[in-house]
């Protein structure tokens, strides 16, 4: 996927709407032109009539004013469509980018900054759709439209007037263009006058305490008035050119092709000699105008693709990303029966970032405690459980089928996954627990009991609306009972904890772990670096320095006195008297 055939697609499915998009141009360009014929008319055939004669001039008023109107409604019309198709092309790229961004390896996803991915996800996609298509693609397809219709009417009145006004038009964009040059050159010189200025100034003062003492003041002065008045000279010419590019120019080509026009209209007229009319000519002056008009915004209108080019790239970097949900073939399982680790390894960009060799097996209802003093060697874990990262060998499996083979959205549905950092949304405390299901309430006050939370929100004015933002005055502790809320909330089949009560006191944390102790049936994992907090877990898991230090029951490495799970025990007892005394 790239960001081309995403632009092609959408487009695809707006055919009909580009469509109905140049019928509706058309047919406003079409009611300003006969807004043209029904003045020649008037002009030509209901003024000379005698009043007696009756002549229907409040018909063709109405006639008149019923063109303009029309032209007006159809232009807004247009307009619209054209709005309409850039906002759906900028919507489409908008749900795609965001879509890969947020399904991409994480990974992949923590090469960007977060203000970088807003930037492709709004103002790049808006860019290319609202400014390219909506904008400068449709206002190509308008001008094309209106400049042919023009082009037509003008050849039905008088070709030779039409060819005059149409033969011009390539003199008045080399003079336009020439012009645009001409100022792009002199706003450049104006700039470097003012960098020079700008460094005048920074040496005068730099270097005022010499200047001072030469008597050199005077001469500064002067020095800095002249080149102030050159660019003051420079802006001003700069300025006046620019009104002419804005608007000037065109307002003298249209003047001149209109001299031309009644010239060569009004000597025909008084010679006879063709069918030249005063309304003809009267119809023409009206038309060219809008002629040049809409060939000078033909002229601004931007289509070539490299003008969006860095877009394209900016956008095709998030479609590139590795996606989490590849190729994988598994997306139910009846049940959980295990969790298995065959000799997985992870290497990182450092040597704290690396897992060897790690294996371990859980059945349904058992839980392990992973204990490790270092925070990377957790995390690792944590990360390969949750699928967040993959392993560099090894498999890691759920009832024997592989986890790159297992659906990664329908893997994080049966995975509760509580890490050690709080992340809320800016939302009440009841979206944050029920966040991302539906509100069940008997789940609902299940998750607040057991999080302790049920008695803290009864303090609260607001109750569990309550909205967490950036500014709310609420401590780790409580943030970290809603994350814990959340996890009791959402109650799945595999329980991956990484130190999820860090922020909690002794006792408070003692007794939400409790509260996971209790869940039956489940296969839990508690990583921690306090002893205490896997105390009651069926097996236990030592890492160190990326390895396994030690892997077994509990039961079995308390009663082994050589075990390294008993000697970190027995140091924690003694760290704990030695605190007391």
């Amino acid at each position: 996927m790239t960001s081309k055939s995403l632009i092609s697609e959408a487009i695809s499915k707006k055919i009909g709407a580009i469509i109905l998009l140049s019928f509706t141009i058309l047919a406003a360009t079409v009611s300003k032109i006969a807004m043209a014929f029904i003045f020649q008319h008037i002009i030509d055939s209901v003024l000379p009539m005698t009043p007696d004669q009756n002549p229907p001039l409040g018909l063709w008023v109405g006639f008149f004013v019923l063109a303009l109107l029309t032209g007006f409604m159809l232009d807004l019309a247009n307009h619209n469509q054209a709005t309409d198709l850039g906002t759906y092309v900028t919507s489409s790229l908008s749900k795609a980018v965001y879509s890969a961004g947020m399904r991409a390896e994480y990974g992949e996803i923590q090469k960007f900054q977060s203000e970088e991915l807003v930037k492709k996800t709004t103002g790049d996609c808006e860019k290319i759709g609202l400014e390219y298509i909506g904008k400068n693609w449709t206002g190509f397809l308008k001008e094309i439209i209106v400049l042919v219709s023009l082009f037509t009417a003008m050849m039905i009145i008088v070709p030779l007037w039409g060819l005059i006004t149409f033969i011009a038009l390539p003199l008045f964009y080399m003079a336009i263009h020439g012009l645009e040059k001409y100022i792009l050159r002199l706003n450049w010189d104006e700039q470097q006058e003012l960098q020079v200025r700008a460094k005048r100034v920074s040496e005068s003062f730099t270097k005022i305490r010499g200047i001072k003492l030469d008597n050199g003041i005077t001469r500064e002065e002067d020095e800095f008035n002249r080149l102030t008045d050159a660019c003051i000279k420079k802006h001003q010419h700069v300025a006046t050119l620019r009104n002419l590019f804005d608007r000037g120019l065109i307002d003298l080509f249209v003047g001149l092709i209109i001299a031309v026009i009644l010239g060569i209209g009004g000597y025909l007229t008084i010679q006879s000699g063709m069918e030249a009319t005063i309304g003809r000519v009267a119809s023409f002056v009206i038309m060219i105008p809008f002629a040049y008009l809409s060939f000078r915004k033909l002229m601004l209108v931007k289509i070539r693709p490299a003008n969006i080019a860095a877009e394209l790239k900016s956008l095709d970097q998030v479609f590139t990303l590795r996606s989490e949900a590849k190729s994988e073939p598994i997306t139910n399982l009846e049940e959980v029966l295990s969790l298995k680790f065959s000799n997985v390894s992870y290497f990182g960009s450092s040597a704290e970032e690396n897992l060897e060799g790690i294996s371990f097996e859980l059945k349904r209802g058992e839980k392990l405690g992973i204990l490790s003093y270092e925070a990377a060697s957790r995390d690792l874990m944590f990360d390969l459980v949750t699928k967040l990262i993959r392993p560099r060998d090894g498999v890691i499996s759920i009832n024997n089928c592989d986890l790159n083979k297992m659906n990664t959205f329908y893997l994080r549905d049966i995975i509760t996954a509580v890490p050690q950092e709080i992340s809320l949304m800016d939302d009440t405390i009841a979206n944050n627990i029920t966040y991302p299901m539906a509100f069940d309430e008997y789940k609902y006050n299940d998750a607040l009991n057991r999080s302790g939370l049920k008695d803290i929100l009864s303090t609260l004015e607001n109750k569990d609306q309550t909205r967490i933002d950036k500014n709310s005055q609420f401590s780790n502790d409580f943030r970290q009972r809603i994350v814990l809320a959340n996890a009791f909330y959402k109650d799945s089949k595999i329980f991956v904890l990484n130190e999820a009560t860090s922020y909690l006191d002794v006792r408070s944390e003692e007794a939400i772990m409790k509260e996971f102790y209790k869940l039956k049936n489940k296969i839990a994992i508690v990583m921690s670096d306090k002893v205490y907090n896997i105390l009651n877990c069926d097996k236990v898991l030592i890492i160190s320095e990326g390895r396994v230090l030690e892997y077994g029951k509990v039961q079995d490495l308390l009663q082994n006195k050589d075990s390294e799970f008993n000697r970190m025990i027995k140091k924690v007892k003694t760290t704990r008297i030695a605190k007391v005394s």
